[in-house]
């Protein structure tokens, strides 16, 4: 399908949102995502940060490339995108802890309003190493900046809470490991990793 730029928010010097208007209501899970396409460029994937009526808003870190190219879009231009697609969705459980690295907040965001709306309690770990983005999307985050201190560890996370993770692959794999060792329930951990 394809979607037209409504507008452009830079959130820091490499991370921007786009908020893109598509013919219909995508009927998206919280934590799903969309394929864009844009010409010339490999197809890539980025989270739905949120959905309201017939719009999207997606969180983009440049790099190289696609997410490159999309940076340089203005309000009118138009792209494609199919889906959402993914299983980084909402579980039943009693508490939840949200732990994102990076960019990986973007799928955090509609989780977190999702169980807030739900009346369930959410904890939110938001480690960076950069520039702290999406923070308005939450209530009271622990931040850990990686430049001056602790990383986020296992023993931050209750042992009955669902968790996910969502960020680099070596903290995700590092936080897993160390949940587990820690005797968390494995079925109990959900991740996604940005690459």
């Amino acid at each position: 399908m394809q979607a037209q730029v409504l507008e452009k928010v830079w959130k820091s010097d490499d991370i921007f949102s786009l908020r893109l208007k598509t013919p219909s209501t995508l009927q998206a899970k919280p934590g799903q995502f969309v394929m864009v396409t844009l010409s010339g460029f490999p197809q890539r994937a980025y989270s739905i940060v949120e959905e309201k009526d017939a719009t999207i808003l997606l969180g983009i870190k440049m790099q190289q490339g696609t997410s490159k190219a999309l940076s340089r879009l203005q309000g009118g231009e138009t792209l494609d995108l199919i889906g959402p697609f993914g299983s980084f969705i909402p579980r039943e459980g009693e508490q939840v802890t949200l732990v994102a690295g990076g960019i990986g907040i973007t799928p955090m965001i509609s989780l977190y309003k999702h169980y807030m709306l739900s009346g369930v309690p959410v904890q939110t770990l938001i480690s960076s190493n950069d520039d702290f983005v999406f923070l308005e999307y939450f209530s009271a985050p622990r931040l850990f900046d990686t430049r001056k201190g602790p990383r986020i560890c296992a023993r931050d996370i209750p042992q009955d809470s669902l968790v996910y993770l969502c960020g680099p692959e070596p903290m995700i794999n590092s936080l897993r490991d160390d949940l587990e060792k820690r005797g968390h329930p494995s079925n109990m951990i959900f991740s996604e990793d940005f690459k």
